[in-house]
C-alpha cells in the first residue's frame, strides 16, 4: 500500500473517531455543563496517562518489532498482555488503599470516577499493546476499524440516555468503560484472525520489546503530559469547570494536528523497515505548511460560532483560546511528520527524548507561571509556545540528518504536488470500489 493511500485510509477513519468524540463532548458539555464535562475530561486524561506508563512503551515497540520481523507477531500478541501482570495488583492496592492514597493525581474524586478510571486504564493498556501489533502489519483498515466503534458507541449510547433524560457523569463513564471493553476484543479478534498467540515467554524477545520500548516510553510520558498535564494544572487552579472548557478547545483545535499524527505514525513504521526516503518526507511537510494553514484560518474563523453553538454559551467566551491553541497545533504538524522519519528510522533515538523533554518542560514550566494570573489563556499559551520551538528544532535535525538528500527550499509547496493529491484519491476510490485495500495502487 503506497503512504499516500495509507495515509487516506487513516484519515478517514480517524476523522470519523474524533467527530463521534466531539460530538460526545459536546453532548455532556450542554447537557452537564462545563463541571460535568470536566469531570469526564478528568478521568479520561489521567487513565490514558496512567495507561503509557503501565503499557511498558510495548504499544510502540510492537509496532516497530512487526514491520521489522513479521514472522514474530504469535509471540508479540502473547506479549501484549504482560503488562497487565503488573498493572492488576497495583491498581487494586490503590482502590483498597482509599481516595488519601491517589489524591495527589486526583483530588477528591469521587469513589465511581475512580473506579471507572481504574478499569479503563487496564483495558487501555491490553488494547493499545495489541493494536500496535495490528498496526504494525499495516491491516490500516482493520485497525482503525476497530478504533472507531468505542468512540461511536458512546457517542450514541450517550444520545440515548440525553433523549432519555438519564444523563449523568456516571453513566457516561459507565459507556465509555463498556465501549472500551468492546473494542479490546475486537482487537483481539482482528489479530488472531492471521497471527495465532504463542503461548510461551520468550524472554530474549521481551528484553528487546522492553529496550525499544522504554525508549518510546519516555517520549510518549512526556509528549502526553505536554497536553494532558494542562487539565490537572486547571483543576488545581480554577476547577473542573476551566477543565472542561479547555478540554472542549482542545478537542477542536486537534481537528489541524490530526492528519500530521497519521502520518508520523506510518512514517515511525515505515521509516523502521526503511520503505520511506527524505525526499517523501520533504513534500510531506510541504503539504503541510500550505493544507493545515489554510485549515487553521477556516477553524479560527468558525471558533466562535462554533463554540456557541456547539458547547453552549459558557465555552463561548474566549475565542482567543481556541486561537492560540490552533497556532500550536499547526506548529506540531512539522514536529510530528519530521520526526516520525528519524524517530523510526533509528528507533527513538536521543534526539527523540531530548525533543519531547524539552517540549513538556516549557510547557510546564510556563504553565505553572501563566495559568494562576492567564488562566485558560496561559494554558494555551505556555503549550502553543513550548510547541513553536520544538517544531522548529525538530524540522532542523531533520535537514541536518538528511542533507545530502533534501535542501530547504525543498519544503516549499511545487506545482506537481496537487498531481499527487488527486493521483492519491483516484487510487483510493478504486481500491474502494474493488474491495482490496491497496488495489490498483
Amino acid at each position: 500500500m503506497k503512504l499516500a493511500h495509507a495515509f487516506l485510509l487513516n484519515l478517514f477513519s480517524r476523522e470519523a473517531t474524533l467527530l463521534a468524540s466531539f460530538a460526545n463532548a459536546a453532548i455532556i458539555g450542554r447537557t452537564l455543563g462545563p463541571s460535568g464535562l470536566g469531570s469526564y475530561f478528568l478521568v479520561v486524561a489521567i487513565s490514558n496517562l496512567l495507561a503509557q506508563g503501565f503499557s511498558l512503551g510495548l504499544n510502540y515497540s510492537n509496532a516497530i518489532m512487526v514491520a521489522r520481523s513479521p514472522q514474530q507477531a504469535g509471540s508479540l500478541f502473547t506479549l501484549s498482555a504482560a503488562p497487565l501482570v503488573l498493572y492488576v495488583p497495583i491498581a487494586l492496592a490503590a482502590w483498597l488503599a482509599g481516595p488519601q492514597a491517589s489524591s495527589w493525581l486526583v483530588a477528591d474524586m469521587p469513589e465511581p470516577h475512580r473506579a471507572f478510571l481504574l478499569i479503563g486504564t487496564g483495558i487501555i493498556v491490553y488494547t493499545s499493546n495489541v493494536g500496535g501489533v495490528v498496526f504494525g502489519q499495516e491491516r490500516y483498515r482493520e485497525y482503525n476499524l476497530v478504533l472507531m466503534v468505542p468512540s461511536i458507541g458512546v457517542c450514541l449510547t450517550n444520545i440515548a440516555l440525553f433523549l432519555l433524560g438519564a444523563m449523568s457523569v456516571e453513566r457516561v463513564l459507565l459507556a465509555w468503560t463498556a465501549w472500551g471493553l468492546v473494542g479490546a476484543m475486537l482487537m483481539t479478534g482482528i489479530l488472531a484472525t492471521r497471527s495465532r498467540p504463542v503461548f510461551r515467554i520468550e524472554k530474549g524477545l521481551f528484553r528487546q520489546l522492553l529496550a525499544m520500548g522504554g525508549r518510546a516510553l519516555v517520549c510518549a510520558i512526556l509528549g502526553f503530559t505536554t497536553t494532558r498535564a494542562m487539565h490537572i494544572l486547571l483543576n488545581r487552579h480554577q476547577g473542573t469547570g476551566a477543565v472542561g472548557q479547555y478540554g472542549a478547545m482542545v478537542a477542536f483545535s486537534d481537528l489541524l494536528a490530526h492528519a500530521p499524527g497519521i502520518l508520523s505514525w506510518i512514517l515511525i513504521n515505515r521509516a523502521s523497515a526503511e520503505t520511506v526516503s527524505p525526499a517523501q518526507v520533504a513534500r510531506l511537510l510541504r503539504f503541510h505548511s500550505v493544507v493545515s494553514l489554510a485549515g487553521a484560518l477556516v477553524l479560527a474563523a468558525l471558533a466562535p460560532f462554533v463554540l456557541k453553538r456547539v458547547f453552549g454559551e459558557g465555552f463561548s467566551k474566549t475565542p482567543v483560546v481556541l486561537w492560540i491553541l490552533l497556532a500550536g497545533s499547526y506548529s506540531v504538524g512539522f514536529w510530528s511528520i519530521s520526526s516520525g522519519y528519524f524517530t523510526g528510522k533509528q528507533g527513538y533515538p536521543a534526539i527523540s527524548i531530548a525533543l519531547v523533554a524539552l517540549s513538556t518542560g516549557l510547557t510546564l514550566g510556563l504553565g505553572v507561571l501563566l495559568i494562576p494570573k492567564l488562566e485558560l489563556v496561559g494554558a494555551a499559551v505556555s503549550w502553543s509556545s513550548a510547541s513553536l520551538v520544538v517544531a522548529a528544532l525538530s524540522v532542523g535535525v531533520f535537514f541536518a540528518q538528511c542533507r545530502a538528500d533534501v535542501r530547504w527550499r525543498d519544503i516549499l509547496p511545487r506545482k506537481d504536488d496537487l498531481l499527487t493529491v488527486r493521483a492519491a484519491l483516484s487510487g483510493l476510490r478504486s481500491s474502494g470500489s474493488s474491495g482490496i485495500p491497496g488495489k490498483g495502487l
